[in-house]
Order: structure tokens, then C-alpha cells, then sequence
């Protein structure tokens, strides 16, 4: 009798573990589907720079601005998982984050880097860089901020995580 107790107790808490496992896969991808829709216009609208032409970076910038607003909305309706709200706290700082960026700096860079080459100036060269630098620095906390998160709920619920080609493309991109 204690040995068909035991083991139905033991059944039980296997398909518990089991269920919550699949509920965090679930919940992470579901950040994670977010975040590379932003990244998939990211790589668009910086494979935009190539064009030059201001109308066409611009559109794509504020497509880009559409999508993380959706985003930030998609991801800001989610409840805390099982009392864990830190993966999807650190995912809205991110993606306000890029919000930020989007609205400010990127549109800064646009309106030089679509000037006509005779019309850049030295102030604007050292303009971009200077954006640039306050970009990649502010994206490292937060992006560190976001994986860590992310590595302490994967720990948490024994979850495995890949890497995201996504952000491995746009990192790439943006080392040129």
C-alpha cells in the first residue's frame, strides 16, 4: 500500500516538474519571440544605411518604433511566472531601451549619415561616434542585465538555452 502511494506520488510531482518546465519554455519564448521581432527590423533598418536616402532609414526607424511599442505592450500584459517577475522586468528595460534609442539617438544618426557626403561635417563625424559609443555602451548593461536574468530563470526551471541568431546577425552587423 505505502509502495503504490509512494509511487503515485512520485507521478504526480513528475508531471507537476514536467508541466511548470513547459509552462517556463512557454513563457521564456514568448519574451524571446518579442524581442526578435524588434531585432529582425533592426537588422532591416541598419541594412537600410546602405541606401543613404533618408526617406527610406526613417520609415524603416519608425517601423522599427511601431514594433517595440508592440512589443512592449505584448510582454508588459504578461503576468509574473509562478511569482518570477524579474525575466519579464528585465525584457521591458530592455526593449524601452531600444525605444529610447530609436526615438532619440538613431534618429540623430540618420540625419547625418544621410547628408550628402560634401555637406558631413568633422563636428558630425565626431557627433556619430560619439552616439554610437553611448549606444553600445548602454545596450551592454542591459543586454548583460537581460541574459543574466534570463540565465537565473533557465537555472531555476531546468530549461536549456540557444543562442539567438538574431542577436548574434545584429551584433555582427553593428561591429562594422
Amino acid at each position: 500500500m505505502i509502495r503504490k502511494f509512494i509511487f503515485i506520488l512520485s507521478l504526480i510531482i513528475f508531471f507537476s516538474c514536467s508541466s511548470q518546465r513547459k509552462d517556463a519554455i512557454e513563457y521564456n519564448d514568448k519574451i524571446i519571440n518579442e524581442q526578435n521581432k524588434i531585432i529582425e527590423k533592426a537588422i532591416t533598418f541598419t541594412s537600410s544605411f546602405e541606401t543613404r536616402n533618408y526617406n527610406t532609414i526613417d520609415s524603416l526607424r519608425l517601423l522599427l518604433l511601431s514594433q517595440i511599442e508592440s512589443s512592449i505592450e505584448e510582454v508588459s500584459k504578461m503576468q509574473a511566472f509562478d511569482g518570477y517577475d524579474s525575466l519579464r522586468l528585465a525584457a521591458l528595460d530592455l526593449f524601452n531601451f531600444y525605444k529610447k534609442v530609436y526615438e532619440n539617438e538613431f534618429k540623430e544618426i540618420t540625419q547625418i549619415i544621410t547628408k550628402d557626403s560634401l555637406e558631413i561635417t568633422e563636428d558630425d563625424i565626431i557627433r556619430h561616434n560619439i552616439l554610437t559609443r553611448k549606444i553600445k555602451n548602454e545596450e551592454i548593461i542591459f543586454d548583460n542585465n537581460f541574459q543574466k536574468t534570463q540565465q537565473s530563470f533557465a537555472k531555476k526551471y531546468n530549461l536549456n538555452i540557444n543562442r539567438n541568431e538574431y542577436q548574434d546577425r545584429l551584433n555582427e552587423m553593428r561591429k562594422r
